[in-house]
């Protein structure tokens, strides 16, 4: 179950307003055009005339170090004193692993939700057709230029608020059902009316709420025809894979035509005032609060992994700071480290989960010896002597500092001799006035003990060092990698290459048309890779592809076909610039149906001029 009020926040935005509202206008010449997001066209959304392209997302980071550059997010672009702005170091993220953009439609999604982190981005708007650059957004950093700093236009602010510029450029639209990777079998969504009595799934009129609220428009045949069956197979309304539902209009639950509510006449009557979407205020949204949906799955419990060996008793869950209760909220396997929880959790919550776990292997053996002797000298006195011996040794035979082998040998001696005085006792009795309680005694103790240590008993014959040698690090395990894109966006057409061996370039009259692109659906991660270990929980089963395909153009039918070429290029980033120390360049390629191509690559610093 799931309040109308419960949408994922901090997770989806708009990269700019106009893929939000939508624009219609003509810009240094050229005309530019994009639809607005809603109302879908036949269930789909419509795409403009434009296409983003060199898109980066950037994060404001509280620490300054080499993975940050200085910059400023402004709220607006067009107007730097607005106070609406975040300046500080930001952080580039990685497309594919922090966030996925829709280039056609200009919406990202954050792999995870983040309610106090401020992003900004830079991009620039294509002519889809052409290519041609329209609007470049926002400015990176001039590699030479020491003092240039991140220009970005802000998606979020550290705290978003109504009040804020940026408020509507946050999704409100998008629930999570509990879980992901749903079964389409079983699967139900149903939308209650809570106001209403008794509680129902449809309104006095008998229609169904699924329905009005353009959840179902289709039929299971596809016909256009309500059947009170949510439609399934729709990516714009529901993402089985994320387990995300999506109603088709920006403000779902509010009945309005200015901001973006609901504008079915038929839920006039019944919606609120959409609170939900003004205040950030917890009891006017749940006063306003109508509507309930109510979904069923098959897979419906959360699964979290922890890893093997977990002490009993040990692990401490906590959602939104409430420990939760074995047996009761969550049930847990020791051994393989699998919890479970029984119930599905709010995806704004914040879970917690602390535990211990067993060691599975001992790496170092440890001995410990120890003897004590001792011979008494009469029934006061004795003469001792104690030895102790500790070893602990290491596998590896290469030894970190701060775990090193260990050999101490401890001895001592000790005694005690004492002798009754009873001589001087009576003695001193004798003296008047003092009268002696004890017998007096002659009595010495003493001891002596030495440490001879060894620190690391494993010499190093090779340096003549006899205390042994220990690595800070040897850098045999380090491994530097710089990776290309494999997005088609970060490819462009290529400056004509040098002939091998000559100072000439390539003719642009050889130059053949050549297109590239990712395939929508991803490649098997196995098909590629066979060895490799793939996973669901891992979400590496499947890997993008680059797809290359380069054909003559008309006026070059004539022309003999190795004579043809076509190239493509793309910019490494400025922290990646220096490869002299590179040994190895990887690439995998597969040839379609044998054909035969030359592949030749070129790393350097390369012109980007298309004409050389």
């Amino acid at each position: 179950k799931i309040k109308d009020s419960d949408y994922i926040k901090n997770q989806y935005f708009y990269i700019h307003k106009w893929f939000r509202n939508g624009i219609d206008t003509t810009l240094n010449g050229s005309y530019i055009a994009i639809p607005p997001f809603y109302p879908l066209y036949e269930g789909a959304h419509l795409v403009g005339n434009v296409i983003i392209r060199d898109f980066d997302l950037y994060k404001l980071e509280s620490a300054n170090d080499a993975s940050t550059d200085p910059g400023i997010a402004y709220a607006d672009l067009n107007d730097l004193d607005n106070t609406e702005s975040q300046e500080g170091n930001f952080k580039r993220l990685e497309p594919g692993q922090d966030y996925s953009i829709s280039n056609d439609l200009g919406f990202i999604r954050l792999r995870n939700r983040s309610s106090n982190e401020a992003f900004g981005c830079t991009f620039v708007l294509a002519n889809r057709q052409t290519g041609d650059t329209l609007l470049t957004v926002g400015s990176g950093i001039i590699a030479t230029d020491s003092t240039s700093i991140l220009i970005l236009k802000m998606i979020k602010p550290i705290s978003l608020t109504p009040s804020h510029s940026t408020w509507d450029l946050m999704f409100k639209n998008v629930y999570y059902m509990g879980a992901s990777n749903i079964n389409k079998e079983g699967f139900a969504v149903r939308i209650v009316n809570q106001r209403q009595n008794p509680p129902s799934e449809y309104d006095l009129g008998g229609k169904p709420y699924i329905t009005q609220f353009g959840l179902d428009s289709l039929n299971e045949a596809g016909v256009r025809q309500a059947d009170e069956l949510i439609d399934i197979e729709n990516g714009s309304i529901v993402n089985m894979l994320s387990g995300e539902l999506v109603f088709p209009t920006y403000h779902p639950f509010a009945y309005d035509s200015l901001t973006g509510g609901n504008q079915n006449p038929d839920l006039q009557s019944v919606l609120g005032q959409g609170k939900m979407y003004t205040t950030t205020t917890q009891t006017e949204i749940n006063n306003d609060s109508r509507f309930e949906m109510q979904i069923e799955y098959t897979n419906q419990s959360s699964n979290i992994n922890l890893g093997f060996m977990i002490v009993e008793g040990s692990e401490q869950v906590f959602v939104d700071g409430l420990e939760l209760k074995r047996g009761v909220d969550y049930q847990i396997d020791y051994f393989s480290g699998t919890l479970v929880m029984n119930e599905d959790l709010n995806p704004n919550a914040q879970l917690n989960i602390l535990f211990d776990k067993h060691e599975i292997v001992s790496f170092d053996k440890k001995t410990i010896l120890g003897t004590r002797a001792q011979m008494d000298l009469g029934d006061r006195s004795f003469i001792g002597a104690t030895a102790l011996y500790f070893n602990q040794s290491v596998i590896n035979e290469k030894i970190e500092v701060g775990y090193e082998p260990t050999r101490n040998f401890i001895w001592g001696v000790n005694g005690r001799y004492e002798q009754p005085l009873e001589g001087l006792t009576r003695l001193i009795d004798r003296l008047p006035i003092i009268n002696t309680e004890k017998a007096s005694s002659f009595s010495i103790e003493g001891e002596v003990a030495q440490v001879m240590p060894n620190p690391n008993s494993i010499n190093n014959p090779e340096t003549g060092d006899p205390s042994g040698v220990a690595y800070i690090d040897d850098f045999e395990g380090a491994k530097r990698t710089t990776s290309f894109p494999i997005q088609r966006r970060f490819w462009k057409a290529s400056s004509p290459p040098l002939i091998y061996h000559s100072n000439k370039t390539l003719s642009h009259r050889n130059r053949a048309k050549m297109y590239w692109y990712n395939p929508y659906v991803q490649w098997r991660t196995k098909d590629i890779w066979p060895n490799q270990e793939t996973s669901i929980r891992a979400q590496n089963e499947t890997t993008d592809i680059l797809v290359m395909n380069y054909k003559p153009l008309a006026n070059q039918t004539l022309l003999p076909k190795d004579s043809l070429w076509a190239g493509i290029i793309a910019t490494l980033y400025s922290g990646d610039y220096d490869q002299t120390q590179t040994k190895f360049f990887e690439i995998w390629i597969r040839s379609k149906n044998g054909s035969r191509s030359e592949l030749s690559i070129d790393l350097g610093k390369i012109s980007e001029d298309w004409n050389g």
